[in-house]
């Protein structure tokens, strides 16, 4: 069995050989009081007081083996790594945290966040340094502090670009059809430097007084919730959940 759970690239449409899960086992302490930053937690490290919960279960399932911590309104998560070995941009990348998330990595904050459900990343490369580092994270909520999605790190640079395909065959529900994408940066002396892999679908949205439209033709929508709970791992399903539940 994979010890680290939920490992597989976290982006489909996204993605890059040379990349880092960095769920599994971290550090957690609670800071009711909230002192922590007071009393130099990211810079000093957590402590003996420090307890052990699994990412990316939230404290209050039971697969995240921290239960004892629900419901506090401020944690702190800690965890070391080795520097990745690939060159270029480093980014940071957290699949949700809520609701306020302070990232620091060796004691400098990298980041702040506001929000719930939506993922961010940023970039650490200014922040790393050669072999083992400290990256500290930590969640203040009013009322329940969560984090149930992927933590992962890899090398990205952003552009834009357009390109043209011949014959171009939409995508709608009958015939969903998809391309596959590759994205590859050259450098005149260093040769490829970055490449990603993902696929894109080709449509058209639109909406007027007489409703929604695809690709130019009335689309009717009888819309179904499926929304996961599961008993172990709350919002995030474990990879026998996710089986079972056909997700």
């Amino acid at each position: 069995m994979n010890p680290i759970p939920r490992s597989e690239y976290p982006r489909p449409q996204l993605r890059r050989a040379e990349w880092r899960c960095l769920n599994g086992l971290w550090s957690v302490r609670g800071d009711d009081r909230r002192v922590g930053l007071l009393k130099g937690w990211h810079r000093a490290g957590l402590g003996p007081e420090a307890l052990s919960i699994i990412v990316p279960f939230t404290p209050e399932a039971p697969a995240s083996q921290a239960e004892a911590l629900r419901g506090l309104p401020c944690l702190w998560y800690e965890r070391e790594f080795d520097a990745p070995p690939w060159g270029g941009p480093i980014m940071l990348h957290l699949g949700a945290a809520d609701h306020w998330t302070r990232v620091f990595l060796n004691g400098e904050e990298v980041w702040q966040h506001r929000g719930g459900y939506a993922p961010f990343s940023f970039e650490i490369s200014h922040a790393l340094r050669p072999g083992r580092n400290r990256l500290s994270v930590t969640l203040l909520h009013n009322e329940v502090v969560v984090a149930d999605q992927t933590v992962g790190v890899d090398q990205r640079a952003e552009a834009r670009l357009s390109f043209a395909i011949p014959d171009p065959q939409l995508w709608a529900p009958e015939h969903p059809t998809l391309y596959d994408v590759w994205v590859v940066l050259e450098d005149e002396l260093d040769g490829q430097v970055d490449r990603v892999e993902g696929y894109i679908g080709l449509r058209e949205l639109s909406w007027d007084r007489d409703g929604l439209h695809l690709n130019g033709e009335a689309l009717f929508l009888r819309g179904v919730l499926d929304q996961g709970y599961f008993p172990e791992g709350w919002y995030t399903a474990r990879p026998a959940m996710r089986r079972c539940g056909g997700m």
